[in-house]
């Protein structure tokens, strides 16, 4: 089966340093790995760890720069071991789910000066990210990369998933968050470090913070789930 004309972009995922203390901020998640009678999952954002600029993969055009995602380190809900079968631009893999380790977040880059209050990016869904615990298929690639902070395409290695990120429903309080392009999923994948000296405020629904220090450590790429077992399923 063929892959669609994903709308959500490529994103290429900077660690990056803040000027605000690590807080936690109680969420309620509930995505597809959740049925539809169970209730969202009880859960803290606790800091935001890195950001996510949309990025050029291999020359192609970059629909939408103005959307960015925040990362935030997530606490909480325990939930079980689960193999997935997933599909994107670099094939089909197997991967074996452990616990969500991350938040990514709608969110806007702006100047150095301190982040102000802006509308969000609502074109794109929040993702909870689930560490990869086994993989298989995965091929070492090389691509060419460029963002709002390259000046030319930078060619650098791809290396096996860390992370599956689905779609999902937010609840801060009462306010809920619903779901955009719910077939949509990312793929994490570690890439070659590479620091940029780059100083951002950032807004998002968290209030963000004015990060400095950019350090080029993953790729995320639009992926399709094509099955998963609500369990562990050995892999070779």
């Amino acid at each position: 089966m063929a892959l669609p004309t994903f709308k959500t972009e490529h994103f290429k995922i900077y660690h990056v340093r803040g000027h605000h203390p690590p807080r936690r901020m109680p969420i309620a998640l509930k995505g597809q790995f959740e049925s539809r009678t169970t209730r969202p999952r009880r859960h803290y954002a606790i800091q935001l760890s890195h950001f996510c600029n949309p990025v050029s993969k291999n020359g192609k055009r970059v629909a939408n720069r103005k959307t960015h995602l925040s990362w935030y380190t997530l606490a909480g809900s325990r939930e079980a071991v689960r193999t997935v079968v997933i599909e994107n631009q670099f094939g089909r893999e197997v991967l074996v789910l452990g616990e969500p380790r991350l938040l990514l977040a709608p969110a806007i880059k702006q100047g150095r000066e301190a982040p102000k209050r802006v509308r969000l990016p609502t074109d794109v869904s929040h993702f909870k990210g689930y560490r990869v615990l086994r993989y298989r298929y995965h091929k070492i690639v090389s691509v060419r990369l460029k963002d709002q902070f390259d000046r030319r395409p930078v060619t650098t290695r791809v290396y096996p998933p860390a992370y599956f990120c689905v779609p999902v429903e937010k609840w801060v309080g009462r306010r809920r968050h619903p779901l955009r392009n719910p077939r949509e999923h990312l793929t994490i994948y570690p890439i070659m470090p590479r620091w940029y000296r780059e100083v951002r405020g950032v807004w998002d629904q968290f209030k963000g913070d004015h990060l400095h220090n950019f350090y080029a450590r993953a790729l995320a790429v639009p992926t399709l789930k094509r099955q998963f077992k609500a369990r562990y399923v050995e892999i070779e």
